[in-house]
């Protein structure tokens, strides 16, 4: 049986100056990198700091467990299950 790695990587950090205006929309970057823009005030607050990346995990995660099981669902058929026996 294989192993999977799991890798998660987060990352705050100040943007670039020229693009300074926060924003309440999740992007998706080609490369499937998500990422979400927040005030300096909200960078400052630990509540707002965690809703926004929970906010820009969950579409992530859910992107990496969907590519997961459909390469998974082509690779092989899925075995039948046997009934229980009572």
């Amino acid at each position: 049986m294989s192993a999977y790695e799991i890798k998660i990587r987060i990352e705050l950090a100040p943007k670039a100056e020229t693009d300074n205006k926060p924003m309440n929309n999740v992007l998706v970057s080609d490369d499937n990198e998500y990422s979400l823009s927040i005030s300096e005030e909200e960078a400052l607050n630990i509540d707002k700091c965690e809703n926004a990346v929970m906010k820009t995990a969950y579409p992530s995660i859910r992107d990496a467990l969907s590519t997961h099981l459909e390469s998974l669902s082509k690779k092989k058929p899925r075995k039948k299950r046997k009934p229980d026996s009572k």
